[in-house]
């Protein structure tokens, strides 16, 4: 997952840096204004429209935090903007909220230091339960065998689905019932304190 992560809080804001360090725990790749000097080579070279996410943190929604909204906005991109409780919305964030089709993309929340990690946390479980973990967007060049590619073909054949769709079912079997698995992604999230 490719997420990308604006703050306008200061370098050295807690909050912020747990964020960050969170999102890269959990496997994300990270573009962040923040962190330029810590992204990985991977994330300064990403195109944007690659990033499948958007967060936003701060302490008020600023011009740039705006922008960077719009674009995911524009895109179809899943955006949890992160306001302290108790700030006042934008108007031009309210009217965002009010339109059904942003609003099942665009995720307002108000955090109190205390829990902001588990706000992050539930974004991003919600984005795997949802269907962009179900996207093949990801090349991957696999090498067989000329008994394996003979199997493959008469399989296809026989059930008339292609290859790769035959592949990605039996992956998708392999995965729903592998305990270990399962395990593991009910802990994926998770905050580790």
């Amino acid at each position: 997952m490719h997420i990308y992560f604006y703050s306008n809080s200061s370098d050295t804001d807690q909050n912020s840096q747990q964020i960050l360090q969170y999102l890269r725990r959990v496997g994300a790749t990270v573009i962040s204004e923040t962190s330029t000097k810590k992204a990985s080579s991977e994330a300064t070279s990403l195109p944007m429209d690659k990033v499948d996410a958007l967060v936003i943190y701060g302490q008020r929604l600023d011009a740039q935090g705006g922008y960077w909204l719009a674009w995911a906005v524009s895109k179809n991109k899943d955006i949890l903007c992160l306001l302290p409780a108790g700030a006042k919305i934008d108007q031009a964030l309210e009217h965002l909220l009010v339109d059904k089709t942003v609003a099942k993309k665009l995720r307002l929340e108000r955090y109190q230091n205390k829990d902001v990690l588990e706000k992050v946390a539930s974004f991003l479980e919600s984005l795997g339960q949802e269907n962009l973990a179900e996207l093949y967007n990801i090349k991957y060049t696999l090498r067989l065998s000329r008994k394996i590619n003979e199997y493959l073909d008469w399989k296809s054949e026989a059930t008339k689905i292609d290859k790769a769709t035959w592949l990605r079912q039996n992956i998708q079997n392999l995965m729903n019932t592998d305990k270990e698995w399962q395990g593991y992604l009910s802990t994926k999230f998770k905050i580790k304190k």
